[in-house]
Formats: C-alpha cells, structure tokens, sequence
C-alpha cells in the first residue's frame, strides 16, 4: 500500500524533474486524498471516460502522460472541460499525477520506445525530445510510411515524400515540427512523428526531408506499458490498469 505522495516521490526519483522541460506541468495535478492505496489506473490522457475507467477498477490514482492541468488556471468550473475533469476525479477521490516531457525524453521513455517499435537503431538524442538512427535496410516513403502504420497500429499515417529514400530516420513522438530543421541539420532524409502544422510541411518540402505523420496518440500511447513497469519496479504487489482508448 502507498499514498499519493509517496507514489510521486519514487516517480521523481525514477522520472527525475531534470529530463522535463522547466515550463512543463509534472508531478501532481489534484491531490484528492491522503489515503493509502494499491491499485493504480495509467492514461495517456486525462478524460471524462479515463477518469471512469479508474473508479471502475478502484485505483486510488491516474498516472497520465499528458498532465490535466497545462499552465495556469484561474478557476475550476463544471462548466470547463478541465474543470469538470477535476471535479469529477476530486469526486472519485482519485489524485492525478503526469509525467509528460520527462517520459519523453527518459532513457527507454516515449522516444526511444518509438525507435524500437518502427525499427530505427543506433539511434542517439539530437534534439530535445527526439532521437536519430538508422533504418536496417533503405525503403521508399511510402513503404516506410506502411511500416510505422502497423507497428503502430495507426490508420491515421500521412506521408510526405521529399526524399527518394528512407534510411537516416529521426524521431519525435506527439507534435515534433519543431524539431524538423535540427533533424534536417542532423542529416536526416526522414521525421517520424504525430503532427505537423503546415509551415513544417513546407519547410520539409525545401529541406528534402520526408515526413511520416502517424497521429499524436498513436506515437505516445505506446507509453503506457512503460508507466506499468515503472510502477510495479517499485511497487511490486501494486495492482496496475491500463486504459487505451
């Protein structure tokens, strides 16, 4: 059995501050009890049917990989996504906790998790968030593209062929267009990540660098089963349920 408080510090121990980025919400977003407990729900997001889905299982807490809270805010209302998010966990008495930018950029967190599932290897980080490798054999775009749609079980991949080739690949889960120009310094024919605006297709159109856009959920939630690991690392007899949708 555990607390709240005591399952964030071994997070912060085992997800150190220090991988996150400073301006990013991490740690605790409600503290909704002091109680002790030993079932543990895990997210990619926090939702309505997240939320839902922990009560139904029982779990004291919702580990989330992107925070409720982003920012500031002024007021908690029903009547505000966040706010009835909030409201309804506090309800439950379930604490919500988030470790967004430092799983990303952990040693065997977000990124690295997504080279070793499309495949990409010797792969080292050239950007905050983001890795870089290689493929085990050069692929056209869109072969490529077909790749990562099954590994990652995502119908949602769009693909933008500047390049005639894939094999110098660089990675950056969730929306990675502002690693485009660092990956392209790096030498990257490729980016694999899960959205893009439309400066960042231009500008890869001009850098010749392919785009592999696979959907902002489907390169995270990959995540998940690594939240449960850390969880049961240092909670052993702790009971752990992961929600998909």
């Amino acid at each position: 059995m555990f607390t709240a408080v005591e399952l964030n510090k071994y997070f912060d121990i085992s997800v150190p501050a220090s991988f996150g980025f400073s301006e990013d919400s991490g740690g605790i977003c409600l503290l909704a009890n002091n109680n002790s407990f030993n079932r543990v729900a895990v997210a990619l997001d926090v939702t309505l049917d997240s939320i839902e889905f922990a009560a139904s299982v029982g779990a004291g807490a919702l580990i989330t990989h992107h925070p409720c809270i982003f920012g500031k805010i002024s007021d908690i209302r029903c009547d505000d996504a966040v706010g009835a998010r909030l409201l309804k966990a506090a309800n439950y008495g379930i604490s919500l906790m988030a470790y967004h930018t430092r799983l990303d950029n952990l040693p065997g967190g977000v990124n690295d998790t997504l080279c070793k599932i499309i495949g990409i290897k010797d792969t080292f980080e050239f950007a905050p968030c983001a890795r870089i490798g290689n493929t085990e054999n050069p692929a056209t775009p869109d072969d490529f593209g077909a790749l990562v749609g099954k590994a990652l079980e995502s119908d949602r991949v769009k693909v933008f062929a500047n390049n005639k080739s894939v094999s110098r690949v660089a990675v950056c889960s969730g929306s990675g267009g502002s690693v485009l120009r660092d990956a392209y310094l790096a030498g990257a024919d490729t980016l694999v990540t899960g959205e893009v605006k439309y400066n960042n297709e231009l500008d890869a159109a001009e850098y010749g660098v392919n785009l592999i856009v696979a959907g902002h959920k489907e390169t995270e939630r990959i995540v998940l089963p690594v939240i449960k690991d850390i969880i049961l690392k240092g909670f052993p007899s702790a009971e752990v349920f992961v929600y998909y949708a």
